[in-house]
This record gives C-alpha cells, structure tokens and sequence, in this order.
C-alpha cells in the first residue's frame, strides 16, 4: 500500500488544483505485493480530487479512498 506522505495546507483553490499534481505523481506508484492498481479520479468542475487503490490482495479484495 502507498501512503500518502505529502501534507499540503490548501490556502486557495489555485492550492487546491495543483493538489492533482501530487496525486499523478502517487498514482504512478506501485504496491510491492497484490495485484493493485492507483486510480486518479478528478473532478475539476466542482474541484474534488481523489486517489483510489484497488484490486487483490492474497484472496482479499482491497478498496482504499485517499
């Protein structure tokens, strides 16, 4: 699993935009074991940005929302 290791204080939504930067940059990373997969999800309209991990892990699904 990755962890998000970036703390960004998000003083404007100019900030908050370049936010989706760092979350291509995570996106790119790979997890050591398990078949998982980083989605990169943007929603530049209303400005929401999210990084989800999923896929297999052994026999269990794994679903995380960053």
């Amino acid at each position: 699993m990755v962890a998000l290791c970036e703390i960004i204080y998000l003083k404007n939504y100019s900030t908050y935009r370049r936010f989706s930067r760092v979350i291509l940059k995570y996106a790119q990373f790979r997890p050591s074991h398990g078949s998982i997969r980083l989605d990169p999800v943007f929603d530049e309209k209303q400005d929401r940005y999210l990084l989800m991990q999923v896929g297999w892990d052994r026999e269990s699904m794994a679903i995380l929302f960053i």
